[in-house]
């Protein structure tokens, strides 16, 4: 019941903020709360796109050669995309290290639920399609629960460049630069927490979750430092 409640606030939120005027792309960003396909629903009826988190790693999905497979198992059918190499700092349960990982990425159909509410057996919608993407830690130390993301977007992703950018790591690279907080593990919500630092937010226990103020004033003092980092990216 709590994730059908949470899927509802979210298609609320998607539903108020609506589609984008001439010449704009919205890209709403969740973490594994809103893997529900009537998100997705009202995600598309909107005509934005989307990055989410996947939590559902046993749901059915169809590949373009019409075979159902599991999240998780279709994932192991993907061809490495690219790598890269990640700084982990020391946490209680493992050591520091450097962690290769590797990209996957993949296009699939989504299908509605069996099971489905009044609202989504009148929207119409029986199949989504969207791309996969995964980074998965290659080899980490024994006893130590390897780092793994998966996403699921509406951007289309031909290579590893495109599959990079559903995973920036120059965002948390910069993000972490100003606020002087190294993270080796991130979610939306502990992005959005940070964002939000950078605009005046304190943390504390009774705080809270952020405000839209203090995270459009983060947001306005990240994109400057952004567009430097980039800058100094293309003069080598």
């Amino acid at each position: 019941m709590l994730r059908k409640r949470e899927s509802e606030v979210w298609g609320r939120v998607i539903d108020e903020v609506g589609a984008p005027p001439p010449e704009v792309q919205f890209t709403h960003v969740f973490d594994r709360g809103a893997d529900n396909f009537e998100v997705y629903c009202h995600l598309l009826l909107n005509r934005v796109d989307w990055v989410v988190r996947a939590c559902q790693m046993k749901r059915h999905l169809v590949t373009f050669t019409d075979t159902s497979l599991k999240l998780v198992d279709y994932l192991a059918t993907l061809p490495e995309a690219g790598s890269y190499e990640l700084t982990v700092r020391k946490q209680k349960q493992q050591p520091a290290r450097t962690a290769r990982v590797e990209v996957r990425f993949g296009l699939v159909h989504m299908p509605a639920p069996v099971f489905q509410t009044p609202w989504l057996k009148t929207c119409g919608i029986a199949s989504i399609v969207m791309w996969v993407v995964e980074v998965r830690e290659t080899n980490p130390p024994p006893g130590v629960k390897p780092l793994r993301w998966v996403l699921y977007t509406s951007h289309a992703i031909t290579s590893f460049e495109e599959a990079q950018e559903v995973v920036p790591q120059l965002w948390l690279d910069v993000l972490q630069t100003l606020r002087r907080r190294p993270r080796q593990s991130w979610t939306v919500r502990t992005f959005f927490r940070e964002l939000a630092g950078l605009g005046g937010f304190l943390g504390r226990k009774s705080d809270g979750e952020p405000g839209w103020q203090t995270i459009w004033r983060g947001f306005d003092k990240l994109v400057p430092a952004l567009m430097y980092a980039e800058s100094l990216k293309k003069c080598g």
